[in-house]
């Protein structure tokens, strides 16, 4: 990963909304984000650490930062040298898991926009994106595959949630419920620990088609396990969902019938047809790839 030119990368967060806190430097890799912020917050990117679970982070991935008493949206823009005499906030968590939202070229372009103009970086991308992506951020949740006597064991409401996923993932604000939303997340997250249900934050498409859209392929890994299954065998590691499997058949298959589509099926298709945390997961779990195109 190399700095991006304009964002001022070396910046910390040291002001009254400070993402850091008191203490000594460690060997963590940090990135500067841009935050989606009002006002001053997004004037500049500021310092972040990578935790290990986000070891796979790149450049134009949207994230969930901590910024002063709240939880922001921000973008990665490159990779930044540790703050001095603080150690910089953790990333709280990946957005839309399925890759970056800007391609590398478009990330230097925004670059040399912010520091010619002495733009926002915030501002900049975010004009490079659809209109109004930003603001379609949802807690997605999506059904897995669960034993068959697990049922017995759950709440009445637990299994009425899991009926409800049973057609495909849903922002949670869609599931009905008598509680409260609070209630419904700590339901939502036993079920996730349970290994029932995933719950992914995911920027919704916009109204407006994308100027940039993902494409997913198989990785060697992945097109081995998809010929395995294809063959009536299991693929190797944790069991896949139904879902997933799907979506595995459906690109080997495309492959096989038009050479030219093993590089790559667009992503959005992909997850209307399957669901977005499909297609995250087995990007995950290093099985698909994926590529950012511009329309």
């Amino acid at each position: 990963m190399t700095d991006q030119p304009g964002f001022d990368l070396g910046a910390t967060a040291d002001d009254p909304e400070a993402p850091a806190t008191v203490a000594t430097a460690t060997a963590v890799r940090h990135v500067s984000v841009a935050i989606d912020a009002a006002g001053g917050g997004g004037a500049r990117p500021y310092t972040y650490a990578v935790p290990a679970s986000l070891a796979d982070l790149v450049d134009g991935e949207a994230v969930l930062v901590e910024f002063g008493r709240r939880q922001a949206l921000g973008i990665v823009l490159g990779a930044a040298p540790a703050p001095e005499g603080v150690v910089a906030k953790p990333i709280s968590g990946r957005v839309r898991a399925d890759g970056p939202l800007l391609p590398p070229l478009a990330l230097r372009l925004a670059a040399w926009i912010a520091e010619h103009y002495l733009a926002p970086p915030a501002l900049v991308v975010r004009a490079m994106l659809p209109p109004g992506m930003l603001e379609r951020l949802e807690l997605l949740a999506e059904r897995t595959a669960e034993p068959a006597a697990t049922g017995s064991t759950l709440a009445p409401a637990d299994l009425d949630l899991l009926d409800q996923l049973e057609r495909g993932p849903r922002p949670i604000r869609d599931l009905v419920t008598t509680e409260g939303r609070p209630t419904l997340v700590r339901r939502l997250r036993a079920l996730e620990d349970s290994l029932l249900v995933t719950l992914d934050w995911t920027l919704l498409a916009a109204g407006v088609g994308p100027r940039y859209e993902r494409w997913v392929r198989f990785t060697p890994d992945g097109r081995a396990a998809a010929e395995l299954l294809a063959s009536g065998l299991k693929a190797p590691g944790r069991a896949l969902g139904p879902r997933q499997i799907a979506l595995l058949e459906e690109v080997r298959e495309a492959g096989s019938v038009t050479p030219a589509v093993s590089d790559g099926l667009a992503a959005a298709g992909l997850g209307d047809r399957h669901g977005t945390a499909a297609v995250a997961g087995l990007v995950r779990r290093g099985l698909l790839e994926v590529e950012v195109r511009e329309r």
